[in-house]
C-alpha cells in the first residue's frame, strides 16, 4: 500500500471513528491532507482536534503497529544510551526496552532508512513501536541527563556542614533530585531531616518509597538551594512556606508545587510533581463501568444544576472535571473554568487562575463570571460556604456547574453542602448528580499472572458473586514495576444521580443512612464495587480495592 493511500485512508479511519468531523479538518491548513500519517497525526494536537497521545495511538491501530506510552513505560537502562543523542533527538528515536536478543525502540515516524541505522545501532533485533515525538524527544533528554545523577550523589561528601545553597555539588544534587522523581514517575518529592541522616523519599502509584538517605550535613545547603530555586525566603525556617518552581532540563520545561514545614530535625521540603499542561483527556479514557459512564454522560446533558466529582486529595478529581468538560466545550457555548492552578488547556473555553494574595477568590471570580454570559462552569473546588452558595445560585439561574468537593463518598457530598452553610432549600434543586472517586494502583501487565481464588471472598465483601471459584490476577514482580507487581493508577468510581425521592430528603435535612437507600433503589453501589469489578478483569487486586476504598 502507498504512502498516499494510507494518508487518505488515515483521514477516512478517523472521520469513520468520529474522532474529526469534515468541520474540524476544515480549520487545518488546506495542505495538510498531503502530509505523511505521522505528520498528519502530529498537527492534530496543534489544531486543538486531537490530544497527541490520542492521534499517535489512532494511528498504531490504523498502521497495525504497537504503540507505546514512554510517560509511564519504565526505560531499561542497559539500552536507553545504545543510540547516540544526537541521532536519536533528530529522528525522533529511542530504544526502551531489552529482552533477550530483542530491543524494542519507540519511533516517532516510519522511515526505513532511519529504521536500518537504528538495527545496526542497538546490534540486536529491533522491534518497533509507535510513540508520540514529544515523548520521545523528552526521554532523550532525560537520558541525557541520567549519567549525572550517580555522579551528583557520590558528589554529596564533598559537600561541607555549612553551605548557601549555591555549592556546585549542590545545585547538581538538587537537579538530580527533581529528575530521579520525574523519571519515577512520582507524584511528590519528600525530603525529610532526621538527626543522623536526610531522607528522601518519592510517591509512586500512591505510595511513598525511600530512594535516599544522604549525609546529615547536606541537609541545611540542599533545603536552601531548592528554596533559592522556588524564590523562597531562606533566612525563615520557622514559619511553613508555599511556592511554585520551573525547572528546564534540556528544551523542556517541568514544574513543580513546593511547600516547607519546620519539623525536629530541620525543615522538611515537599515537592508536587505537576502534570503538565496540556489537552485534558477523554470520558472513554477514564476507566468509568459501562452504567456510569452511561449516567455520566446523561448527566451533562442536563441544561443546568451542579454536578460534583469528590474524593481526597490526589484522587483525579480536576482530571475527571475536565473529562466531562471536554465533552461539553464546544464552539456554540461559552465555556468559563476558575482554576487554582490551571492544570489543561482547553482553547474554547475562557480560563482564569484564582488569585488570593489580591483578592481573585473562586467566590469573587464566579460572580463576576456570572456577568460573562456563561452557559458552563468549571469551579475548580468548593470549601467555603460563599462558594458553594454562589455556585448553587448560578446552577439555579440556569448555568451548568462542575466542581469538585472533598467528601469520602458520594453520599456525603449530598448533606457535606449543607454542613458548609448552603440551606437545603438551595442544594435540593440545584445538586444534579455526584461523581465519588479513588485512586488504586494498576496491576503491571508486563507480569500479570492469573491464578484462582475462592468466590467467598469476594462475597464477604458483599460483592455478589454466583460462581463457587473465581479468577484473579496479581503482578509477580519485574524490571517494568521494579518488583511490585503494580504500575500507573486507575480511578474507581461511584455515581448517584439525584432524584426526586432524594431531593425531598436533602430539603428535609434527612440522615445520610435515609439517602443512601433512596440511592440504592435508583442503582447506586458502592466504588468498592466498582474496584472489585475492576479487579475481575484483571485491573488490580481486590486486596488493593480494601486498601483505598471506605467500607
Amino acid at each position: 500500500m502507498s504512502r498516499s493511500a494510507k494518508r487518505r485512508k488515515f483521514v477516512d479511519y478517523l472521520l469513520e471513528r468520529g474522532l474529526v468531523t469534515e468541520t474540524t479538518l476544515g480549520f487545518l491548513p488546506p495542505k495538510s491532507l498531503e502530509l505523511l500519517d505521522e505528520k498528519f497525526a502530529e498537527i492534530l494536537p496543534e489544531y486543538g482536534i486531537l490530544a497527541e497521545e490520542d492521534a499517535y495511538r489512532e494511528l498504531a491501530t490504523f498502521l497495525g503497529v504497537p504503540f507505546v506510552d514512554l510517560l509511564n513505560t519504565n526505560i531499561d537502562p542497559s539500552v536507553a544510551g545504545l543510540i547516540p543523542s544526537e541521532f536519536a533527538r533528530e529522528h525522533a528515536v529511542f530504544p526502551f526496552l531489552r529482552v533477550g536478543n530483542e530491543v524494542s525502540v519507540a519511533f516517532a515516524e516510519i522511515d526505513p532508512t532511519v529504521m536500518d541505522d537504528v538495527e545496526r545501532f542497538v546490534n540486536g533485533q529491533m522491534l518497533f513501536h509507535l510513540a508520540p515525538r514529544s515523548q520521545i524527544l523528552k526521554a532523550v533528554e532525560l537520558q541525557q541527563f541520567t549519567s549525572d545523577i550517580e555522579g551528583s550523589f557520590a558528589a554529596v561528601g564533598t559537600v561541607g556542614a555549612v553551605g548557601d545553597g549555591e555549592n556546585t555539588a549542590i545545585i547538581e544534587l538538587a537537579n538530580a533530585i527533581l529528575l530521579e522523581g520525574l523519571k519515577m514517575r512520582a507524584s511528590d518529592i519528600h525530603i525529610e531531616p532526621q538527626e543522623h541522616f536526610t531522607r528522601v523519599r518519592c510517591r509512586i502509584d500512591g505510595l511513598l518509597r525511600e530512594v535516599h538517605r544522604l549525609p546529615v550535613q547536606i541537609q541545611r545547603p540542599l533545603i536552601s538551594r531548592l528554596k533559592v530555586m522556588a524564590k523562597m525566603d531562606i533566612a525563615e525556617t520557622r514559619r511553613p512556606q508555599d511556592s511554585r518552581l520551573r525547572v528546564t532540563l534540556g528544551s523542556f520545561l517541568y514544574k513543580f508545587r513546593v511547600s516547607t514545614a519546620p519539623s525536629l530535625h530541620g525543615e522538611k521540603v515537599v515537592l508536587r510533581i505537576l502534570g503538565e499542561t496540556g489537552p485534558p483527556p477523554t470520558i472513554d479514557r477514564m476507566y468509568f463501568s459501562q452504567s456510569i459512564e452511561d449516567g455520566v454522560r446523561d448527566l451533562i446533558t442536563l441544561p443546568n444544576g451542579i454536578i460534583l466529582v469528590t474524593g481526597p486529595t490526589g484522587s483525579g478529581k480536576t482530571t475527571t472535571c475536565y473529562a466531562l468538560l471536554k465533552t461539553l466545550a464546544v464552539m456554540e457555548r461559552n465555556v468559563v473554568t476558575i482554576e487554582n492552578p490551571i492544570e489543561y488547556e482547553i482553547p474554547i473555553a475562557t480560563q482564569i487562575q484564582v488569585e488570593h494574595g489580591i483578592g481573585l477568590t473562586f467566590a469573587n471570580v464566579l460572580r463576576s463570571v456570572l456577568r460573562q454570559d456563561p452557559d458552563i462552569i468549571l469551579l475548580g473546588e468548593i470549601r467555603d460556604v460563599e462558594t458553594a452558595r454562589t455556585a448553587a445560585e448560578a446552577a439555579l439561574t440556569g448555568h451548568l456547574v462542575l466542581s469538585t468537593l472533598h467528601t469520602n463518598n458520594a453520599i456525603q457530598a449530598m448533606v457535606r453542602l449543607v454542613e458548609l452553610g448552603v440551606e437545603p432549600f438551595m442544594v435540593s434543586p440545584t445538586l444534579a448528580g455526584v461523581v465519588a472517586q479513588r485512586l488504586v494502583r494498576r496491576i503491571c501487565q508486563q507480569c500479570r499472572v492469573e491464578y484462582s481464588a475462592p468466590a467467598q471472598i469476594l462475597r464477604g465483601l458483599n460483592f455478589d458473586v454466583t460462581r463457587e471459584e473465581v479468577t484473579l490476577y496479581r503482578g509477580r514482580g519485574c524490571n517494568q514495576c521494579a518488583g511490585t507487581g503494580f504500575r500507573g493508577r486507575i480511578p474507581v468510581h461511584e455515581l448517584v444521580r439525584v432524584d426526586a425521592r432524594m431531593r425531598d430528603l436533602i430539603i428535609h435535612e434527612a440522615p445520610v443512612s435515609e439517602i443512601e437507600r433512596a440511592a440504592r433503589a435508583t442503582g447506586y453501589r458502592s466504588m468498592r464495587v466498582d474496584g472489585l469489578k475492576k479487579a475481575l478483569a484483571g485491573l488490580t487486586t481486590p486486596e488493593e480495592v480494601i486498601r483505598v476504598t471506605p467500607c
